[in-house]
């Protein structure tokens, strides 16, 4: 749960009408479902059919394989690894091993990987909704390659997570008669998380995505405090305020702050627009960076999130 103190925003948290005539016409949009906007409605992010292959892939997954690679980059794997570190215990020993992987080029990484999962039991999740991601791609290929030296069985033991449009990775699919999951089409993949992108991984993670699912709230309860934390934002950045510190006092919140940083930097970092955020560790970074949050360019605000449990 995020909780605003208005103590410390009282300065910026104020609303004009022209303000609030533009927050109704923002409210509109999402209630039409207009511009790629599915994911804000959580009937619409994954199919009764999708959630049943979920529910049969895991089990076959949990029961047989050591460690379940994750091929990804940006909303590929943020929301799903943030919601698996933050809900699972630091020092637990389940199987089996959820690893995301493929969202860089480096081929030192790749030659280690190969070693740490040599005589292993494997599973693979390759996610892209478009189906050409480079760095996905490249990895995809090495790891694809290694299922087929490795494993009499491979074909069963992967998973093409993309749209159901024709692409490089559903034709690959369909060649080598994978098993497959549909992204929704109206849905962008930084805000994939609760389709069959993030849902699958964080099954496999130990999570019950039924109960995940259930906890959604609705949308007038989303956008009332959204709205305010835009309007917030929109304040600061009139006021030069141009970093936000996204402040996190709980390490298994950190990918979280790093899919926190991709939601608001893709979305609105653009046209020469938008405030950056950067993930701001704490109370590590009290030792290091904090001393230019105290004593540096004023441009810097923070976002403290905390959790209750």
């Amino acid at each position: 749960m995020i909780k605003l103190s208005s103590k410390y925003v009282e300065k910026y948290d104020s609303i004009s009408e022209q303000e609030k005539i533009k927050l109704k016409e923002i409210e509109t949009i999402i209630n039409e479902k207009a511009s790629m906007l599915d994911w804000t409605d959580p009937n619409q992010t994954i199919s009764q059919q999708d959630l049943e292959k979920i529910k049969e892939y895991t089990k076959k997954i949990q029961k047989r394989a050591d460690l379940f690679l994750v091929i990804g980059i940006g909303g590929s794997y943020l929301g799903s690894k943030a919601v698996i570190e933050a809900l699972s215990p630091y020092f637990s020993k389940k199987t089996p091993e959820v690893m995301f992987i493929g969202y860089h080029l480096s081929g030192t990484y790749l030659k280690e990987l190969l070693n740490y999962i040599t005589g292993k039991s494997i599973y693979v999740n390759v996610i892209s909704k478009s189906g050409t991601t480079l760095e996905t791609i490249a990895c995809f290929e090495i790891i694809e390659k290694y299922m087929k030296e490795n494993f009499s069985d491979y074909q069963d033991r992967i998973f093409v997570t993309t749209s159901k449009t024709n692409n490089h990775l559903t034709e690959i699919a369909i060649r080598e008669h994978y098993h497959t999951l549909e992204i929704p089409e109206n849905i962008g993949g930084r805000f994939s998380v609760l389709t069959p992108v993030g849902l699958f991984p964080i099954a496999v993670g130990g999570i019950d995505i039924q109960e995940l699912l259930k906890g959604i709230p609705s949308n007038d309860e989303i956008f009332q405090l959204a709205s305010r934390i835009a309007l917030i934002r929109k304040h600061l950045e009139e006021d030069h305020k141009t970093v936000e510190a996204v402040t996190f006092y709980e390490k298994k919140l950190s990918s979280l702050s790093l899919w926190y940083q991709q939601l608001f930097a893709e979305t609105q970092g653009k046209d020469e627009k938008g405030i950056l955020p950067i993930p701001n560790f704490n109370t590590t970074n009290l030792h290091s960076i904090g001393q230019y949050f105290q004593d540096g360019k004023k441009q810097v605000f923070e976002t403290v999130i905390k959790i209750e449990k």
